[in-house]
């Protein structure tokens, strides 16, 4: 694993917890998981990670429970 990032968000209900872990590779490969109430956003954070990381196979998880 060439990177590691965790970062979390706790309010007074709920949390949410973002890991993105990239490992060498000639291309750009997103591969991600968001909760289902979450899934609307997956593509603008594909957009976010594209635009910082040009390239490598990422892993973007993102845990926050159901509402």
């Amino acid at each position: 694993m060439t990177g590691f990032g965790q970062a979390e968000i706790k309010t007074s209900h709920d949390f949410i917890r973002v890991e993105i872990k990239t490992v060498n590779h000639k291309f750009l490969e997103i591969t991600s998981r968001l909760p289902n109430h979450l899934s609307e956003f997956e593509e603008s954070a594909r957009k976010i990670v594209s635009q910082k990381i040009r390239r490598g196979k990422v892993y973007l998880s993102v845990v926050s429970p159901d509402p």
